[in-house]
């Protein structure tokens, strides 16, 4: 009887042992499968966390991209205010330089008619008199002659300054509007060949981009680099990175985002 006892207890004693050991791994295997989700959260919550940075950081880009393009614009307003001035300016000067060649070819034309009344024969008695009102009115005429030249001389100057001004302003009004056709365009990064220093960008004619263009790079949120286009096709476009723009133990690389700047390599 104790004998069976003692083997019975015996089997309840290893039974027990088999039990906890399959508990203990079913704990194991629980931990190991929380430990996994727990990592899997994390990851999903560091994708997410990237994933608001660069949509934060796209949205900074635009509102940026934005603010130039209104600024742009503004000063595309007023330098065209300014060429309007100008021109009425220019319109002015001609109209009183015009005036003031019809005043001396007037001035002229008496002059001459009173140096031929001058020279008519007169009674004695009047010819002092007359030589001297002559004399003086020749005179007058000769200053007022003068100083309408002067005058002249002046508008022509005023005119030829005016003009080169209006000229100045039609050419500048004219490559800030073809700088702000592409101001603001954004794309991306699709390949890169760190052996030559060039990239490969998602943008092309279609988009407006052209030979020169500057572009800024970001990633993050923040300005990384800047290439220069160097050839265009109709839907991508290969571009030199600027050298000295990237920063020591930063790389460019596929996916950073690229804003057209308006600049060119000859800005």
């Amino acid at each position: 009887m104790v004998k069976i006892i003692l083997i019975v207890a015996a089997l309840l004693a290893i039974g027990s042992a088999v039990l906890g050991y399959m508990n203990m791994s079913a704990i194991d295997v629980t931990k190991q499968a929380l430990a996994d989700k727990q990592t899997e959260v994390e990851n999903k919550e560091t994708e997410i966390s990237e994933l608001a940075s660069e949509l934060e950081a796209k949205q900074a880009a635009l509102e940026e991209a934005q603010t130039l393009s209104a600024n742009a614009e503004q000063e595309i307003a007023s330098v065209k205010r300014e060429v309007s001035t100008a021109k009425q300016s220019v319109s002015k000067l001609e109209s009183m330089l015009t005036d003031k060649n019809t005043e001396i070819e007037n001035l002229k034309g008496e002059l001459a008619s009173v140096k031929e009344e001058s020279q008519q024969t007169v009674p004695d008695q009047q010819v002092v008199e007359q030589a001297s009102q002559t004399s003086e009115t020749i005179n007058q005429m000769k200053q007022q002659l003068e100083a309408a030249e002067m005058e002249a001389k002046l508008t022509a100057e005023k005119l030829e300054a005016a003009r080169s001004r209006v000229k100045t302003l039609e050419q500048e009004s004219a490559r800030r509007e073809g700088a702000i056709m592409a101001k603001g365009l954004q794309g991306q990064i699709l390949a890169v060949n760190p052996a030559w220093n060039f990239v490969v960008l998602s943008l092309g004619d279609r988009q407006g981009v052209s030979p020169n263009a500057e572009m800024l790079v970001r990633r993050g949120g923040k300005m990384i680099g800047r290439i220069r286009i160097t050839s265009v096709e109709k839907s991508n476009s290969i571009a030199d990175v600027v050298s000295g723009s990237v920063p020591s133990g930063i790389k460019i690389r596929p996916g950073d985002t690229v804003i057209y700047s308006g600049a060119s390599s000859g800005s």
